[in-house]
C-alpha cells in the first residue's frame, strides 16, 4: 500500500496551531534532515503521512462495527 503524502500546508493545518506554527522553509528543513518523514517530488516537498498503531486500531474496530 502506498504511503499518502501531503502538502507541507496540509501538515501544518493538522499538525500546528495558528500560534504555534513554523514556517514552510523550517518543514522543507526538518524533511531535508529526516526529522519530519517526507520527500521531494518534481520541485515540491511532501510530507508522508504518519498512522499510528492507535489508528490502525481504531481503523479496525470501526470496520467491524460497520
Amino acid at each position: 500500500m502506498a504511503q499518502r503524502k501531503m502538502s507541507i500546508d496540509e501538515y501544518l493545518d493538522q499538525e500546528f496551531t495558528a500560534d504555534s506554527r513554523p514556517c514552510r522553509k523550517t518543514v522543507v528543513n526538518w524533511i531535508k534532515k529526516g526529522v519530519v518523514p517526507g520527500v521531494e517530488l518534481g520541485g515540491k516537498f511532501w510530507v508522508y503521512e504518519q498512522i499510528t498503531v492507535a489508528d490502525q486500531l481504531i481503523d479496525k474496530v470501526l470496520r467491524k462495527a460497520s
